[in-house]
């Protein structure tokens, strides 16, 4: 099995060959013509501006979320219930997310490295 970096190395060097090996055809400028008359890309939304107008959603949702649930009762009860969880609760939780993150990693290289 070849590696991930001999792959991408091996692609690089077709890549250049090809670049070296094409030869130039003229064609009387029919490319430069083709390539005019295509569209141009569409303008795109400046990734900050759509960054931005989620943050502001968020903090609206937010905001009108803690008008409305009452905190002080909520966060009282869930910190009760997280002080009673008996310690092998928090190792299986523990284990189980580590069992996860593992999985999700080895998927993710199996992925990169398979054919």
């Amino acid at each position: 099995m070849t590696s991930l970096s001999d792959d991408r190395e091996l692609e690089h060097r077709l890549a250049r060959e090809l670049q070296q090996a094409a030869e130039y055809i003229d064609d009387d400028g029919f490319t430069d013509q083709v390539m005019l008359q295509l569209p141009t890309e569409p303008a795109r939304r400046p990734r900050a501006l759509w960054l931005w107008s989620l943050l502001m959603i968020a903090l609206l949702a937010g905001a009108g979320a803690w008008l409305i649930i009452p905190v002080q009762p909520l966060t009282t009860h869930l910190t009760v219930v997280l002080m009673e969880m008996p310690l092998l609760a928090w190792l299986q939780i523990g284990l189980g997310l580590s069992v996860l993150a593992v999985t999700g990693t080895g998927y993710w290289v199996w992925r990169e490295v398979a054919p």
